[in-house]
């Protein structure tokens, strides 16, 4: 269309009453795109696709990229929210009068919201999550494991990554008895905090192997999250 000079098109426009409507709509099925993803990752955990997510909302899978550019911002914008709460969750077991019995709260509950959502156990050990949990989880997590060693409850042989590799065994018998016995994860967390407590007179059985290291739990959790398509992108020899 030629504007009144001729030099060119008449820009459009939107009646205001039209446009108001347009961003109402824009804001719901954004909404409606959150809360299918929190059903379907919750659900099928962090492999579930974006078509997945359109086809739980109701949506066509372009507007779902409208209101979201990929599935990793998708993730970021609804598993903020998590991350957030394990820091809660993390800084009120500090406050517990006994270290032991702020991380044994802390692990457990940790646990039961991982069980209970697929999308935030992946996320825990997806790689855009390391950062949020180098910062606010790890320097929680190593002032309960130190405070409960001062205190003698807990092995003085254990690292924090101990507890990495022990909840991805907890969340693995999570998965393997969930069909038949969905509550039986319980038993095995209870079982495997009983193994860190400090025996008494010291007879603990002797840990011959050295912890892992901090590069290599987080290059473990790549591959593990990954390693059915890819190798691990990380070194796990450096820092």
């Amino acid at each position: 269309m030629v504007g009144a000079a001729g030099v060119g098109p008449t820009p459009s426009r939107v009646r205001p009453g039209v446009e108001k409507a347009l961003r109402r709509d824009a804001v719901r099925n954004r909404q409606r795109v959150l809360d299918a993803a929190r059903t379907v990752f919750a659900r099928d955990g962090l492999d579930a696709t974006i078509e997945d997510v359109a086809t739980e909302a109701g949506l066509g899978v372009g507007t779902v990229y409208r209101r979201f550019e990929s599935k990793d911002s998708l993730v970021d914008a609804l598993f903020v929210d998590g991350l957030d709460a394990l820091s809660g969750l993390a800084t009120e077991a500090t406050g517990f009068p006994r270290a032991f019995d702020g991380l044994r709260h802390f692990w457990e509950t940790m646990l039961q919201l991982q069980v209970e959502d697929k999308g935030l156990r992946d996320l825990m050990i997806a790689r855009q999550s390391e950062a949020a949990i180098r910062t606010s989880l790890q320097p929680l997590l190593e002032e309960l494991i130190s405070r409960a060693q001062k205190e003698g409850d807990l092995r003085p042989d254990l690292e924090v990554t101990d507890f990495v590799a022990l909840e991805i065994a907890v969340q693995s018998t999570a998965a393997f008895t969930a069909p038949v016995a969905p509550d039986a994860w319980r038993r095995y967390v209870t079982i495997v905090l009983d193994g860190m407590r400090t025996r008494t007179g010291g007879d603990s059985l002797a840990l011959e192997q050295p912890a892992i290291t901090h590069a290599q739990a987080y290059a473990a959790a790549d591959g593990w999250r990954y390693g059915a398509r890819r190798p691990a992108q990380r070194s796990a020899d450096a820092e």
